[in-house]
């Protein structure tokens, strides 16, 4: 077990949850991260080890004999608790963007109840610059506005919106239960191409 203690003990966990479910994407459910990141990790575990941890290209996912001792010894690592540490340990956290029209007050309560040991950090950013955050790292995840490049990027559709019209309470358009562009003759528009202007302007 020796050649294994100076893990880092998250990595340690990430590692034993995919060789525990023998299924990458489950297992970074599981633990509320992405499977990219979770890959990441099981990579730069294998290259610092110097070994195989699971069978290349197999399907379903199988453990090497390497990977099978490591989570033998994962096992006993983390079911033992730590000796007295100097500090505590910085606890991962979570940093999700959001363009201007997005409320993430509910995402935040759902995900407090959920992970209550990871943090999560909402982090506005422009429309204008969304795939500029994901790509220079400033997020891990962001609720965007399509179009968006999507090269490189997952993308999950989680709903389409209806268009609104927002007046003043004392406007009597406030009065309609629907609205035709023709009811909007003569009034001063913002162009809602531009979210990031409206934004401002509302």
């Amino acid at each position: 077990m020796s050649r294994y203690a100076s893990i880092d003990p998250t990595r340690l966990r990430w590692f034993a949850e995919v060789a525990e479910q023998l299924h990458f994407t489950r297992a970074a459910k599981t633990l509320g991260i992405a499977r990219q990141r979770l890959s990441a990790t099981v990579i730069e575990l294998e290259n610092e080890l110097g070994v195989r941890l699971f069978v290349p290209g197999a399907q379903p996912t199988q453990l090497t004999e390497d990977g099978a001792d490591l989570l033998r010894a994962a096992r006993e690592i983390l079911s033992t608790p730590a000796e007295s540490e100097p500090e505590a340990r910085t606890p991962e956290r979570l940093r999700v963007g959001f363009v201007p029209g997005v409320t993430v007050s509910k995402w935040e309560r759902i995900w407090g109840e959920r992970f209550p040991d990871t943090p999560l950090e909402t982090v506005p950013i422009a429309a204008a610059e969304q795939r500029a955050a994901l790509d220079d790292g400033r997020v891990d995840m962001c609720f965007v506005r399509q179009p968006i490049e999507r090269d490189g990027l997952g993308v999950i559709p989680l709903y389409r919106e209806l268009p609104v019209v927002v007046v003043p309470k004392e406007h009597e358009i406030s009065l309609f239960d629907e609205v035709s562009v023709a009811d909007l003759a003569g009034e001063r528009l913002q162009d809602a191409a531009d979210i990031d202007q409206a934004a401002v302007v509302l």
